[in-house]
């Protein structure tokens, strides 16, 4: 009885060791589908009207909500805008805003922020608004005249969360 005992313990511990050769699992998968992301611009980010400095530079900044900032020197007048833009998208998605580039081909100018917000959530009609606002540096060896041909120009980048 002893060795049948034995005999049949090692023939469990044998099988209960052998794993299986086949298993199948299942699980599930997800997607967001998004419309197509149209950008319109609607309104021309404009710094107004600056004087050249005697020396050194004058700062400009026309903030997002179009005005100027404390900080803004040498302007004339109130005649900055902010730029606006409308995003049509899919209802309730998030946004994200990257600037990709600023430029200005003014000598004596430089354009190096370009102020946008981080994020926004599309509105539930599928728009949303946006204000863009910037910065540029106005040198005592700026060129006077009226830049309104692209002499200053800013590309930034509209994507889905």
């Amino acid at each position: 009885m002893g060795k049948l005992r034995l005999f049949l313990l090692a023939i469990i511990g044998v099988l209960s060791s052998n794993p299986a050769f086949s298993e199948t699992a299942s699980s599930t998968a997800s997607v967001q589908i998004h419309l197509p992301m149209q950008v319109n611009q609607l309104q021309e980010l404009n710094f107004g009207k600056v004087f050249v400095p005697n020396s050194g530079s004058h700062l400009v900044v026309v903030r997002r909500n179009g005005q100027y900032n404390a900080n803004t020197q040498g302007t004339i007048g109130s005649f900055q805008q902010n730029a606006r833009f409308r995003i049509f998208g899919t209802p309730n998605a998030v946004v994200n805003y990257t600037v990709i580039s600023t430029n200005s081909t003014i000598p004596g100018v430089d354009f190096d922020r370009l102020l946008i917000p981080a994020s926004q959530t599309i509105g539930s009609n599928g728009r949303r608004a946006v204000n863009v606002g910037g910065r540029i540096f106005v040198h005592s060896n700026a060129v006077p005249g009226v830049y309104t041909s692209g002499e200053l120009s800013y590309t930034f980048m509209a994507e889905y969360e």
